[in-house]
């Protein structure tokens, strides 16, 4: 587009690259001088790409703004480049600088504002310690570690964390388990057993310990999101165990005998001599 309509001033914004790189595309392009503002991180940058017509002073810049004084024709022009936030707060600062800039200006006054796009928050990534009683986790981690396909051929450690992050996050998803669903079905499966005159001992066991390990992964997560929801949690769960316990020790409580006479036997005594 430069080539084809030969401007003698360009403004590029949200340029996320060093001034060296900015200085090759300049020269390329057959511009004159150029003025660029560093980008901060990954994000941000500005840059001015200008012709000796133009006469170009640089007044003022920021992150945001870029301001010169310039001399088309033969008349001397202000022009401001701003770069707008998506951030409503951020924006008062730049305006209340424009302002004290139209105390002292005289003559064409040009303002070029470019509004940024809105940013997308990116979720939070919060470690799940849960995941440290599953098997995979080792190998889930180390394959983000090494990942071929996310990583450059010297990545830093940043960038492997990244890649781990990423890894476990895909990981999660494809693994998600609803707790407060699976809890019920297993107090269910424990609650059949109990009351199911056929049941081993064996079955229940490990009806508890499936159960036991779910609760406990429920109690971690509540842990983690909140002390006092966790300590409900908890102290609820424990009540639970408390309750089956008092279930199984009356279905085992014999109340009464026959006796050798076919009379029914119901005190104490009796059933102690039976």
């Amino acid at each position: 587009m430069c080539q084809k309509h030969r401007p003698e001033l360009v403004f590029l914004s949200e340029t996320k690259n060093r001034r060296l790189l900015l200085q090759n595309i300049h020269t390329d392009l057959g511009f004159d001088h150029l003025f660029t503002v560093e980008p901060l991180g990954l994000s941000g940058g500005l840059a001015l790409f200008t012709m000796d017509e133009f006469q170009v002073t640089v007044l003022f810049s920021n992150n945001r703004t870029i301001d010169i004084e310039a001399v088309i024709d033969g008349i001397k022009v202000f022009m401001t480049f701003v770069y707008r936030d998506h951030v409503l707060e951020r924006r008062d600062r730049v305006w209340e600088r424009l302002t004290r800039f139209s105390t002292t200006r005289n003559g064409p006054w040009f303002m070029i504002d470019i509004l940024s796009k809105p940013v997308r928050k990116k979720k939070k990534f919060k470690f799940d310690k849960r995941w440290l009683d599953n098997e995979e986790l080792r190998q889930v981690i180390l394959e983000g570690w090494k990942s071929e396909d996310d990583l450059p051929p010297k990545a830093n450690i940043m960038e492997h964390i990244a890649s781990c992050r990423k890894a476990l996050s895909q990981w999660r998803r494809q693994n998600n388990v609803n707790l407060e669903k699976l809890v019920e079905e297993l107090k269910e499966k424990v609650e059949e057993l109990y009351s199911n005159d056929d049941a081993t001992s064996e079955e229940i066991a490990d009806a508890l310990k499936e159960l036991s390990n779910a609760l406990k992964a429920e109690e971690m997560f509540w842990r983690q999101k909140s002390r006092v929801l966790w300590l409900r949690e908890g102290d609820r769960n424990s009540k639970y165990f408390h309750a089956l316990v008092k279930q199984r020790r009356a279905r085992n409580r014999i109340t009464q005998l026959l006796d050798e006479n076919g009379n029914v036997v119901e005190d104490e005594e009796g059933l102690g001599n039976k």
